[in-house]
């Protein structure tokens, strides 16, 4: 019995956070609160369950079990951040592609840039001053919105340098559109040859989990043995959990340096 009430004191936790990241997404908060603000919310229920026992034992559980949680969202919330980027520099490099495209089968520049804008609106503003004979790298600058659109900045310099040196702009964005579809590429492989680091990483601190659910099922009580044991044993898992935690953090924190290098 006490370990489903743990457990489902985790689960409670980890649902806290996530229907506060909705709201918060909901409301569009400009700024996101300080992380201990987050890790409190997330902590509160397992925290209340420590409090209703008060054993030394089962609040080293509590603190291990609060680690694991927030664990659990930073890395959902990553994860979440990662894929929006990710989807955002495919839509650029499509930008890109489709804009070089346009200008190789004759459209002049403002007619390519207003087709493109069909499909991207974010540029809409990039095609309004090519109409207007404006300045459309420094459109396109003020086009970005955040990560994932490092691909306008580039489309910027190049149209920057077709304007100023004379050269074509069909050959400068074919160039460009090139060096993108090798990025995208490149970042396609990356992501793949990482992926199954993070799942081993994942799945190896689930593992404990797993083992003392397994226990459960086998009519067991193993977080009861836990916690009726000596403090040290509690210890020793609390500890467990959190080098748990802070090698999956390590591994996410790799493989988001070699996905952005």
């Amino acid at each position: 019995m006490t370990t489903m009430a743990i457990v489902s004191a985790v689960c409670a936790s980890g649902a806290v956070w996530c229907r506060f990241s909705a709201l918060r997404a909901r409301v569009q908060r400009p700024e996101p609160p300080p992380p201990g603000v987050l890790v409190l919310l997330a902590g509160a229920p397992a925290t209340l369950a420590v409090a209703i026992v008060m054993t030394p034992a089962l609040a080293l559980l509590g603190v291990g079990s609060a680690a694991v949680v927030a664990t659990a969202a930073l890395r959902w919330r990553k994860n979440r951040q990662r894929a929006r980027r990710q989807a955002r520099a495919g839509q650029v490099t499509e930008l890109i592609l489709v804009l070089a495209a346009s200008l190789r089968a004759g459209l002049p520049a403002p007619a390519a840039l207003g087709h493109a804008a069909e499909d991207e609106p974010v540029v809409r503003s990039a095609a309004t001053a090519a109409q207007r004979a404006a300045d459309v790298p420094q459109a396109l600058r003020a086009a970005r919105r955040g990560p994932g659109d490092d691909g306008l900045e580039r489309l910027a310099i190049a149209w920057q340098v077709a304007d100023r040196t004379g050269a074509p702009l069909a050959g400068v964005l074919d160039r460009l559109s090139e060096v993108e579809r090798q990025e995208r590429d490149l970042r396609r492989e990356v992501a793949a040859g990482i992926a199954p680091a993070r799942a081993t990483a994942a799945l190896m601190a689930l593992l404990p989990v797993f083992g003392l659910l397994l226990g459960s099922g086998f009519g067991g009580d193993p977080l009861w043995v836990v916690i009726t044991a000596h403090p040290v044993v509690a210890f020793s898992v609390a500890v467990g959990a959190g080098l748990a935690c802070m090698g999956v953090l390590w591994i996410d924190r790799i493989a988001d340096g070699a996905e952005t290098s």
